[in-house]
């Protein structure tokens, strides 16, 4: 399916959004009934493969940065929001020199991540991360 296609076959007209309601909309687990809002956030349920599709740019609370230091092999992520089931996604965004890469992420949930390099770093480097968490 091209981007061009639709990939709402059906959409319910939008209701104004009840903050004081604490469920989302979305009743049908086999069509796109419109987006709903509650407590917890806003929730969309996607005919087919596709849950969401965006077009364009995006942007994610679960997103963020930092810098391994020169001739570090390791860098700390402090963020309380991570669980013992994140899924941590890491980009070097900088050259670490040699053959360094991403080796692991351990998880210290409630208090953030630990992203470990295979060596030492011979510059810093940035990276960029990006943190979800599984359904169910």
């Amino acid at each position: 399916m091209g981007l061009d296609a639709p990939l709402l076959t059906e959409l319910d007209q939008p209701e104004p959004c009840d903050l004081a309601s604490p469920r989302p909309r979305v009743h049908d687990q086999d069509r796109v009934l419109g987006p709903g809002c509650g407590v917890d956030g806003v929730g969309l349920r996607g005919r087919g493969p596709v849950g969401l599709e965006v077009v364009g740019r995006a942007r994610f609370s679960g997103v963020g940065g930092g810098t391994i230091a020169d001739r570090a092999d390791s860098a700390r992520v402090d963020d309380p929001a991570i669980t013992a089931a994140s899924h941590v996604t890491v980009a070097l965004n900088g050259d670490p020199g040699g053959q360094v890469q991403v080796a692991w992420v351990a998880l210290r949930p409630g208090r953030g991540f630990t992203l470990h390099l295979t060596d030492r770093a011979r510059s810093a480097t940035p990276f960029t991360y990006m943190v979800v968490e599984p359904v169910g």
